[in-house]
């Protein structure tokens, strides 16, 4: 009886077994197919590099990403910067063709790009680094008529057409070109009457920009006498009431100081150069011997001034005359003192036979910008030095046209912006490099 009670036992335990697997099975799902999931395409912040004369056929870069995908991407800019820029859908980047890029304005310009594999779309910033072009902007006269040349090329503004006085300062400042006649300030192409009634005596001279404030100089024929003055933004200063005949021929700005060079005429009928600081005047010579001041710079705490006393050039030095020239007659136009604190200036000196040779004094170290026997007549007008190059301006004179050629040395190779032809006449007054 036991046998069949486990025999019955254990058919029932088959049994349950059995129905348990079965329920089992029939509750497991079938497996369904999974969509290939996509990866975002990866893109990095990425700079490049490019001169500030670029054209919109350079191409600046191309912009770089990838995808696991090996999805097509295509590329676009969503923040641009004054919309400078455009963007190919393969990543080309350039320049918008109404557009163009300044280093004086902007060093580096910071543009977003994305990039689609056409599902999803990543984001990097793009920067552009813009690189310097030196230009050389030199001003004055061709035939009379006021010039401006940019590189060797005449840049002059139509506006100037009617005016007969050279250009004697030019200043530059992001894509604006000032500039200054005798009489006549002009900002590209538009102008502004400083002086109405211009005359011998009464002339602009010099011109400096700081900021968003122009400073002039020069002296102005008012009620019978002659009255130098510093100009700022069109409001006249008066440096001096008239008494005596006064010139005044170069300023410059040193944070809220004000200078001045220049000279008069109170002793003996021979000039006495002179300097001003916030209108305060100061004698530079005693009136024994004729002496003009042309220029001033201020650097280090340190007031330069350079002109003449006869017969020598002369550099002061805090009032602290230093002599530059030899016996013969030589003056010094245009000083410029360097980040290294070396002191150029320019200007010329009279030889025996009326010849005249123009002169760079290097830390009072003289340098011939022409050979003693060149048989021709030359002067140094202007100086700048910019990135260790050493740029003059001023004039030739060809004795076998008898006419006057602008000419620009650079470091010391001369180059000249008019014809060797006898129905050309031109003289260079300033240069300024940028």
């Amino acid at each position: 009886m036991n046998q069949i009670k486990k025999k019955i036992l254990f058919f029932f335990g088959i049994l349950l077994i059995a129905l348990s697997c079965s329920k089992d099975d029939s509750s497991v799902p079938t497996p369904t197919p999974q969509e290939p999931q996509n990866t975002a395409p990866q893109i990095e912040n990425q700079e490049f590099t490019v001169a500030e004369d670029i054209d919109e056929i350079t191409i600046i870069g191309n912009v770089v990403a990838t995808d696991a995908d090996n999805d097509t991407l295509t590329y676009s800019i969503t923040t641009n910067d004054n919309d400078l820029f455009e963007l190919s859908p393969e990543g080309a980047l350039s320049l918008v063709a109404t557009k163009e890029i300044n280093y004086d304005i902007a060093q580096a310009h910071t543009i977003t790009v994305s990039v689609s594999d056409g599902t999803t779309t990543t984001s990097a910033t793009i920067t552009i680094n813009v690189t310097n072009i030196v230009n050389v902007y030199v001003s004055g006269w061709k035939n009379f008529k006021p010039k401006i040349w940019k590189d060797g090329e005449d840049i002059t503004p139509s506006i100037m057409e009617n005016d007969n006085n050279p250009i004697v300062d030019i200043a530059v400042q992001g894509n604006d070109i000032y500039a200054i006649s005798r009489s006549t300030l002009y900002k590209n192409n538009t102008a502004t009457k400083i002086i109405p009634s211009q005359n011998n005596n009464s002339f602009l001279s010099s011109m400096q920009i700081v900021g968003n404030d122009i400073y002039i100089t020069g002296q102005q024929t008012i009620s019978g006498k002659l009255i130098p003055r510093i100009w700022k933004n069109g409001n006249p200063i008066n440096l001096t009431n008239g008494t005596p005949e006064t010139y005044s021929k170069s300023v410059f700005v040193k944070g809220t100081d004000i200078y001045a060079a220049g000279f008069n005429s109170k002793s003996n009928n021979k000039n006495i150069a002179v300097v001003w600081k916030n209108g305060e005047m100061i004698e530079l010579t005693d009136g024994v011997n004729e002496a003009r001041a042309n220029a001033v710079y201020v650097a280090n705490d340190i007031v330069y001034v350079v002109g003449y006393e006869s017969p020598s050039a002369v550099m002061w030095k805090n009032n602290v005359k230093i002599n530059l020239g030899t016996n013969n007659f030589s003056n010094g136009n245009s000083i410029h003192i360097t980040e290294d604190n070396d002191v150029y200036i320019a200007g010329y000196e009279n030889l025996p036979g009326g010849r005249r040779i123009p002169k760079v004094w290097k830390n009072t170290a003289e340098i011939d910008l022409a050979p003693s026997d060149a048989g021709e007549f030359f002067w140094a007008q202007d100086i700048s030095v910019f990135e260790n190059d050493v740029y003059v301006v001023g004039t030739t004179m060809n004795p076998q046209t008898n006419t006057r050629e602008a000419t620009v040395w650079k470091n010391g190779e001369p180059t000249y912006l008019t014809s060797n032809s006898s129905s050309t006449s031109a003289e260079v007054y300033a240069v300024f490099i940028k």
